[in-house]
């Protein structure tokens, strides 16, 4: 007849089996704060997305003046189809859409735009120095914005032209 366990055997075991339940729920409970953590950042790079495109419509709230389309139309020109006034406003617009793409770019680096979004953000940003008017407000201004950001925004308008 096998030996019946003894009450220290029998702790130990128990002391054993606890040990394992308790390193299984807290493995549970790491893979459990993973997935919360992925839902989390897919949420926030959601909303950091809408965010910046209400950015942008705002900034494009300009367009329903006429006047100012018109201005913004004749400064693919040049700075010498603009008056001094109208000067100022496309230069404040392009300055709030830079503003705009440094704010993406910023997020980007921080993890808060995706690959795809990004792709779109960064090939419209570079658009912006497409105008000649905005590239003489981005040499008048860009000490305006980060280093990193100018940097980068240099290197994109390189690689277009």
């Amino acid at each position: 007849m096998p030996e019946q366990p003894t009450t220290p055997h029998r702790l130990q075991r128990a002391a054993l089996i606890a040990e394992i339940v308790g390193a299984l729920a807290v493995v549970l409970s790491l893979v459990f704060v993973g997935l919360q953590l992925s839902r989390h950042t897919d949420e926030m790079v959601g909303a950091a997305h809408h965010e910046l495109l209400a950015l942008v419509n705002d900034n494009d709230d300009w367009l329903r003046d006429p006047a100012f389309a018109d201005a913004l139309l004749r400064a693919e020109e040049g700075r010498d189809a603009l008056s001094d006034v109208e000067y100022l406003q496309v230069a404040y617009w392009i300055g709030q859409r830079l503003s705009v793409c440094e704010n993406v770019h910023q997020r980007r680096e921080d993890g808060m735009v995706d690959d795809q979004m990004w792709f779109a953000w960064s090939n419209g940003c570079a658009d912006v120095l497409a105008n000649p008017t905005a590239r003489e407000v981005w040499a008048e201004r860009k000490h305006w914005f980060a280093p990193d950001f100018a940097q980068w925004l240099d290197a994109e308008r390189a690689k277009q032209t």
